[in-house]
């Protein structure tokens, strides 16, 4: 019996023959792995897998050396090749199994996917006419990166399938299709650059958010850019990192769809470090994603840097324009924004994300018909879309039409239960139509699905004023003010927290910052008159009135305010026109019974008695009694010349009665 150090000396060059073929596979495995951009891990594994099967090798030659079974050696035709035919066995027996292995490692690629859910679904970006992928195609190197990415970083809840197969989307709606097929939440596909960018040496990605009613819903799809793949450019360094671009742009979209602004804003940043000094239109995407996260977080200053940089590698981009008008609008800058917005409103638009975004800046400058008129268009092109829903209802909201704004709200909610905006607007209109405990349940959903939200926040406040509960109110109203201490609304709606306590002071102070935030903002003149007022100084509030009706001529309670402020100089004749002005702008029923009200006060100042009675009727006919107690009427010495009046007590005991 042979032992062991005579059967490896016999058995060398086989071993040797081997170990070339398994150093040969290794390197064309290293290769390979470059090539497609795979995890070092898994070249690691490759040459584990081989010297282990070196070692077995060994192991067999040695068993089959020394059992005795072969001590007869039948008789060979061919002794001189006798060695080397098993040199080449072995060879080939290595070089079967590196293809085994390579097969296994291949199946592996393609990670069994959970049926029920897809984070991301990867199509060919490149495809061929038949629809099926190139074997050179971008996507399958950025599936490979994200599969490496979920497993280095241990990503929960996410899963990804690259798709080669006869899908070929020409659009967003067919992109749409093919995500819900697979029941994916993005789908990430491309075409020729050429159909999109007049550069054939490219290829156009694009994403698609399968869901349009998405919690950040206003970026449905979008488009980055990357270099197509030859096999002369694989060793040029700018193909890698347009590969971990794509892949970490495609993980901050999935986290940003998820709500997860935090780890979205991560992987935006790592994707915009790839592409920072390339001055390219197709990567203006990953910057405008940026600036979208700091606005919705109130960091105004960050995201206006991040849009002004969109901007400046696509001077056409639509939203980046408008966002970034708000985003000025946001932190004061308000000569700015309304030049954003007026560059936005001389852009094109076609689709219901053009619409929906035309329609935002409208409502913002305050043109709430306009707003109406294109949320509308965008709601009749997506019936679905429920951002333009959302949007809808605050442009009723801003016309006063509560109920259609509830019901517009009511049906973003239907299309998206997560929809924080849609929540905060549905108790703005409950607000509108006086159901303050209703409102106060909106609002606080909004809050707990978007805790940053500072408008959630100003919303429950003044639901809590509703219920003169001002103390709950001025800490939501403070915490808006945290959350963005540029944010006129928040000072305007502590200022009328600090009169509900009678700090008239404190509310001057307030509405004043208001009005230094935006020197055009109405409401804050309307209500620092009525602070003045409150104070006594009916002069300086007529002057703010007045001011706030220069500004919105169509501002009811301004009228209502400084007819009170002239009632309280004596002025009655101005008082008398303001409330017929305000009455005319068709305000709610509850502010047309007060201005009724407020007409009989005047009246019977006046002395004239049939007016009075008349106005007083009108007044309690709408409504009024709902909100002041009879008696309160019954003892208000500004009805007093009317007070004995028969007709007085009759209209008291009828409405009152109610």
């Amino acid at each position: 019996m042979k032992n062991f150090q005579n059967v490896l000396r016999e058995s060398l060059p086989e071993v040797i023959g081997g170990l070339v073929v398994a150093a040969i596979l290794g390197l064309l495995a290293v290769v390979s792995g470059f090539f497609d951009l795979s995890a070092h891990l898994g070249i690691a594994l490759r040459t584990v897998i081989f010297c282990l099967y070196v070692i077995l090798v060994i192991a067999v030659i040695y068993v089959f050396r020394t059992t005795r079974l072969t001590l007869v050696e039948p008789p060979q035709p061919f002794p001189r090749f006798g060695k080397s035919i098993r040199v080449a066995a072995i060879v080939v027996l290595f070089a079967a199994t590196g293809g085994v292995v390579e097969l296994w490692l291949a199946t592996r690629e393609v990670v069994p996917f959970n049926p029920e859910h897809v984070s991301i679904l990867i199509l060919p970006f490149d495809p061929m006419e038949d629809c099926t992928a190139k074997d050179e195609d971008m996507a399958k190197a950025v599936y490979k990166n994200l599969r490496r990415q979920i497993e280095n970083e241990n990503l929960d809840n996410f899963d990804v399938r690259y798709e080669t197969k006869q899908l070929c989307p020409a659009n967003h709606t067919e992109s749409r299709n093919s995500g819900n097929l697979y029941k994916a939440d993005v789908v990430v596909w491309g075409e020729k650059y050429e159909r999109c960018f007049p550069d054939t040496s490219r290829v156009c990605v694009h994403y698609t958010v399968v869901d349009p009613n998405a919690e950040l819903g206003n970026r449905q799809i979008g488009d980055t850019g990357i270099r197509s793949v030859t096999v002369d450019r694989i060793v040029e360094g700018d193909l890698l990192d347009d590969a971990n671009y794509v892949t970490d742009f495609l993980i901050a979209e999935y986290y940003y769809e998820q709500s997860n602004l935090t780890e979205a804003a991560r992987y935006f940043e790592k994707a915009a470090g790839f592409v920072r000094d390339k001055r390219d239109p197709a990567t203006a995407e990953v910057f405008f994603c940026l600036g979208d996260i700091y606005t919705w977080q109130s960091q105004y200053d960050r995201s206006i840097d991040f849009y002004k940089e969109a901007i400046a590698r696509n001077p056409h981009f639509f939203r980046a324009v408008l966002n970034l008008g708000i985003a000025y609008g946001q932190s004061g800058q308000h000569e700015n924004a309304v030049e954003c917005f007026q560059r936005a409103l001389d852009t094109p638009t076609t689709s219901a994300g053009d619409f929906n975004t035309r329609g935002v800046t409208y409502f913002v400058l305050g043109q709430y018909e306009k707003a109406l008129a294109d949320a509308s268009k965008a709601i009749e092109l997506n019936p679905k879309f429920a951002l333009a829903y959302t949007n809808r209802a605050a442009a009723y909201g801003g016309l006063g039409q509560y109920e259609k704004a509830l019901a517009d709200a009511s049906k973003a909610i239907e299309l998206n239960p997560k929809f924080a905006l849609a929540y905060q607007n549905h108790g703005a209109a409950y607000g509108g139509l006086g159901q303050y405990e209703k409102a106060l349940a909106d609002a606080s959903k909004a809050i707990e699905l978007n805790p940053k939200l500072a408008d959630a926040y100003i919303s429950r406040g003044i639901a809590y004023s509703g219920f003169g509960q001002y103390e709950k109110a001025l800490t939501d109203y403070s915490k808006a003010i945290e959350l963005n201490p540029k944010l006129a609304d928040a000072y305007i709606s502590r200022g009328i927290a600090y009169s509900g306590f009678g700090q008239y002071e404190k509310a001057l102070t307030d509405y004043s910052k208001a009005i230094e935030l935006n020197p055009k903002f109405a409401l804050a003149y309307s209500n620092r008159g009525a602070a003045y007022f409150n104070l006594g100084r009916y002069e300086k509030g007529v002057a703010d009135y007045s001011k706030a009706i220069e500004l919105n001529p169509k501002l009811a309670d301004a009228y209502t305010n400084r007819g009170v402020a002239y009632g309280g100089l004596g002025q009655y004749e101005k008082a008398l026109a303001d409330y017929s002005k305000a009455i005319e702008l068709n305000p709610s029923d509850r502010e047309k019974s007060v201005l009724h009200y407020n007409t009989a006060c005047v009246y019977s100042k006046l002395h004239d008695q049939a007016k009075a009675i008349q106005s007083l009727e009108e007044s309690l006919r709408i409504g009024f009694l709902q909100y002041i107690p009879v008696a309160a009427v019954r003892s208000d010495p500004d009805l007093a010349y009317i007070r004995n009046d028969a007709r007085f007590e009759k209209l008291l005991n009828r409405y009152g009665a109610k």
